[in-house]
């Protein structure tokens, strides 16, 4: 029995002298237990960390058996956050809650998505806190206890919507649950536009999550996933225009703003550089961009109606006018609002995520894991420490 696919670490626990037991949460298979041989080796100790992707494979006689994992690493998420101890608190926090919520060997594909996306998120953009809060929501729809946050409960209304029922799961509005306030759960307003996994829900997701429910309406599979492997062939491919202005937008060099080159939107479009903090696409046009004019515009459009802002420049341009080409990209930068968390202090912000967290520990605790005889992992108390000695 074997099987090959891509999956995200969730835990290693050591096993003997040289091995470890390591849980994966894997596309298509769910959470998969297996023993990894020399996991504390030279060569594999940077690879087996929570919240690693990697190409996994495992073996086993039969399909009961416990099994091995050969693990080759995809994308290291672990190391970028090392620094960060409340980025790396969120990392730990969710891999242990979903190793601790899922039950093994079923499949979660859209799930999956969700959470590979989060890690980009938490990488990425400084609004990851909200992000890991609508996580713990993916998860619990998922499990088949998404909440309803559409309308009021008791009235019917979708206006003034601050508390959630602890037995329902539903939103209740000011007025009505003013009487049983001290028994509800207070509702953060930037859950209430969030789809909870009801079918009937019309609500409108952020970006990163339509395209999740995008690609589940077209087979389960995420888009990235399909376009993984060009973009990583186009990154080695890079043509002279493209690696010049990467020079300058690598590694935060450029005024400290993030980019990341040759990334998947959607299932269809590859685009050259990203800074996702501001939604900021920047396309180099070489010759033969004066053929597909019409492509070009229908990409633009699509990227436009997505939110992004889209700067094409052509190939020349960057080598005889590098100077005007990132003044240019650095205007767009500053003239795009950020969508960042306030700075450390930030008040109601802060606020709401807690009360999300809150929100999402309650019926997380209560609906799913108590039945089962399980706890909340400790980590989770460890993130929300971190997030209020941070922004507190």
């Amino acid at each position: 029995m074997h099987w090959n696919d891509t999956a995200i670490i969730l835990s290693a626990r050591k096993h003997g002298e040289t091995s470890a037991v390591v849980r994966l949460f894997v596309r298509e298979h769910g959470v998969y237990a297996g023993v990894v041989r020399g996991a504390h080796s030279k060569a594999n100790r940077g690879v087996i960390q929570p919240g690693n992707i990697v190409n996994a494979t495992w073996q086993a006689r039969l399909s009961e058996h416990l099994g091995s994992f050969k693990c080759e690493l995809l994308e290291a998420n672990a190391a970028h956050i090392m620094q960060d101890a409340a980025r790396l608190a969120a990392l730990t926090s969710a891999c242990t809650v979903l190793e601790s919520s899922l039950p093994e060997r079923h499949p979660y594909a859209r799930l999956y998505g969700i959470f590979h996306l989060f890690l980009t998120t938490l990488r990425e953009d400084k609004n990851w806190p909200e992000e890991y809060v609508r996580l713990e929501m993916e998860l619990l729809a998922e499990a088949g206890f998404g909440l309803d946050l559409t309308k009021c409960a008791a009235t019917g209304t979708t206006d003034d919507l601050i508390y959630v029922s602890p037995k329902s799961g539903r939103a209740v509005s000011r007025d009505a649950g003013e009487p049983y306030k001290e028994k509800l759960l207070a509702l953060p307003g930037f859950l209430i536009a969030l789809p909870s996994g009801n079918k009937n829900n019309n609500a409108t997701s952020p970006l990163r999550w339509e395209v999740v429910e995008r690609s589940e309406a077209g087979g389960g599979e995420h888009p990235s996933h399909k376009l993984i492997p060009l973009a990583r062939n186009l990154r080695s491919q890079m043509p002279e225009a493209e690696k010049q202005l990467w020079y300058y937008l690598r590694a935060h060099r450029f005024n400290n703003y993030s980019f990341r080159r040759q990334h998947p939107i959607s299932e269809d479009y590859i685009i050259d550089f990203i800074c996702l903090d501001k939604k900021l696409i920047i396309e180099l046009d070489g010759g033969q961009h004066s053929k597909q004019q019409a492509y070009d515009a229908k990409r633009t459009e699509f990227l436009e109606h997505e939110g992004y802002k889209v700067l094409r420049f052509w190939n020349n341009e960057v080598f005889e006018n590098i100077e005007g080409v990132l003044l240019s990209i650095l205007n767009a930068l500053e003239d795009t609002p950020s969508l960042t968390l306030p700075p450390q202090g930030g008040g109601n912000n802060t606020e709401e995520i807690l009360a999300g967290l809150r929100l999402t520990g309650y019926f997380l605790d209560h609906w799913l894991l108590t039945p089962h005889k399980r706890k909340l992992p400790a980590a989770r108390g460890r993130l929300i420490n971190s997030l209020s000695k941070l922004y507190g």
